[in-house]
């Protein structure tokens, strides 16, 4: 699965959610892909915490320079 040119590998780790938080910022990804994203990276690795990814995302240093931007 690609994400704005971000290729999530089939056995994405830690390192690559993280990746894709910046990804998801820096390509202001809108929130269906977002959830798309959500269920491969469940569907990859049991222990993927949905919460926590959600959170990585609204906890990102771009969310306090410009709300606007917001994915």
């Amino acid at each position: 699965m690609f994400v704005a040119g971000y290729r999530i590998p089939n056995q994405p780790t830690r390192k690559h959610f993280k990746d894709l938080v910046n990804v998801i910022w820096e390509r202001n990804v809108n929130s269906d892909v977002i959830d798309d994203i959500v269920e491969f990276c469940k569907s990859k690795n049991p222990r993927f915490n949905e919460d926590l990814f959600y959170q990585a995302i609204e906890e990102h240093p771009m969310n306090d320079m410009d709300e606007s931007n917001h994915p």
